[in-house]
């Protein structure tokens, strides 16, 4: 039903799951466009307890990439001197 809205959507069956669906959650949710993720959990599922040790996400930050002004100019007068360009800008 969310799927229309969101990027991913998931159920959780496993208990043991849950960990690395969340950091395959992020990593989606974060990943090209940023957007929503949805995870559910069964009834059953959330009111188990696991002995599992918590370990914290590593969250790397996204660098975008950025172009160098020498390498612009090169690019402005390649544009310049094609006889049919095309360009596809973006992601």
């Amino acid at each position: 039903m969310m799927d229309p809205i969101t990027k991913r959507s998931t159920s959780v069956i496993d208990i043991h799951r849950i960990p690395a669906t969340i950091r395959q959650a992020f990593k989606v949710a974060e990943s090209e466009r940023p957007g929503a993720v949805l995870i559910e959990l069964a009834e059953d599922i959330a009111r188990e307890t696991s002995e599992q040790a918590l370990v914290p996400l590593h969250i790397e930050k996204i660098r975008r990439p950025q172009i160098d002004e020498k390498c612009l100019g090169e690019l402005v007068e390649r544009i310049k001197k094609a006889k049919h360009p095309v360009l596809l800008i973006g992601g």
